[in-house]
């Protein structure tokens, strides 16, 4: 929480994303491990992450929180977001000279518009 705060600080109006990798199964894994071992007293507890989670994302404005079950996962996550970034600095951009048709913002001088106004997928 504390990390999240000065990161907001510093950068507010950005988006902070969070990713973890393997974190569910690792504490799945080791509640099992507690469970096989019951005659041992163990000291681990299982840490609240699901209410650290939900709290990260109902406390701070743009925070996204992103679960992996493995790296090829987190790749392919972290390939799309920046697949997505690098094409937000050549999109065109919109002025108010833009139409809303059926919820995709066309602009007047797009070739194409009113095929899309017209389309019902958009």
């Amino acid at each position: 929480m504390d990390h999240i705060a000065s990161v907001r600080k510093h950068y507010p109006s950005y988006t902070i994303c969070c990713l973890t990798n393997r974190l569910m199964s690792f504490i799945n894994k080791r509640e099992q491990q507690k469970y096989k071992q019951q005659k041992v007293a163990s000291d681990w507890i299982r840490p609240p992450v699901e209410k650290l989670f939900a709290k990260l994302t109902t406390q701070f404005s743009n925070v996204h929180i992103r679960q992996c079950v493995d790296e090829a996962e987190v790749a392919e996550h972290v390939v799309g977001l920046t697949i997505n970034l690098a094409k937000c600095h050549s999109r065109k951009k919109l002025t108010h000279l833009s139409v809303n048709a059926n919820g995709c913002n066309v602009t007047k001088d797009c070739l194409y518009r009113s095929a899309i106004k017209k389309d019902s997928c958009c």
